[in-house]
């Protein structure tokens, strides 16, 4: 899969992934989608993700697959189980 991105959007994108959010670049491995999903669409899963995370409302790991492409994400993130 090659994104059709410009090579800056990419590096911003594997820079937040693995700075911002924590995720090694191994886990492109498991989800290269996550670099064909729009950055503002990161941004505010994964804001989301953060805050119930600190509330202690979301699981302490989740895969980025879950986050960005489950459509039941924000369900099974704060059920902690799946729906």
């Amino acid at each position: 899969m090659v994104p059709n991105q410009t090579k800056d959007a990419l590096e911003k994108k594997i820079d937040c992934m693995t700075n911002f959010l924590g995720y090694s670049v191994n886990s492109l491995e498991e989800f290269p989608a996550y670099l064909c999903y729009d950055f503002e669409r990161v941004k505010l899963r994964f804001r989301m993700y953060i805050r119930l995370r600190e509330k202690g409302a979301a699981k302490r790991k989740v895969s980025m697959g879950t986050i960005l492409a489950c459509s039941c994400a924000i369900c099974k993130i704060l059920c902690r189980c799946p729906p």
